[in-house]
């Protein structure tokens, strides 16, 4: 890979697993060709240190654009008010899905002054805001994507406005 070019990250070494044990699907999706596949995206930066990107299984395809939930949550967190936020994919009744951020704001939290500072900062608009009282986690702390996409999915009104729509 280039340097700085995102991509998947695989590895072996002398004496690692060949498969995880009693799990034929699990290790056909994770060892391939002597190597281990941890499901993470990553880049070499020009020293070859190894920086992480993501989780493939978090990447939200916007019609054809990948994007990292992850690094749209760090841009939202940035923001004034914001005490915690979630980026996730909203299925939309076309089939496509859109970006989603829910948030956890405080006082100082101003949607409109938060819109303007996003649209300047983040790759893809989002499509819907939401301002939740928590942002459901796991017991490690990881949040719940998935969760929030199947609670705000029942709830999209057919036709969403938004200052983002163009």
């Amino acid at each position: 890979m280039p340097v700085n070019k995102i991509g998947r990250i695989r590895y072996r070494r002398n004496g690692i697993a060949t498969s995880y044990y009693k799990n034929p699907v699990a290790t056909t999706e994770f060892f391939k060709d002597g190597y281990f596949y941890p499901g993470d995206q990553g880049f070499l930066d020009e020293a070859g240190l190894l920086h992480l990107a993501g989780r493939i299984n978090e990447l939200i395809n916007l019609g054809g654009v990948k994007v990292n939930p992850e690094k749209v949550d760090e841009i939202t967190q940035a923001q004034l008010g914001v005490l915690d936020c979630a980026a996730f994919a909203l299925p939309m009744p076309s089939g496509i899905e859109e970006l989603a951020i829910a948030v956890v704001a405080n006082q100082d939290f101003d949607l409109a002054r938060f819109t303007e500072s996003l649209a300047a900062k983040s790759p893809v608009k989002p499509t819907l805001i939401i301002t939740v009282a928590r942002i459901p986690r796991n017991e490690n702390g990881k949040i719940l994507r998935v969760g929030l996409a199947r609670e705000f999915a029942a709830h999209i009104p057919e036709s969403i406005t938004s200052a983002w729509r163009d």
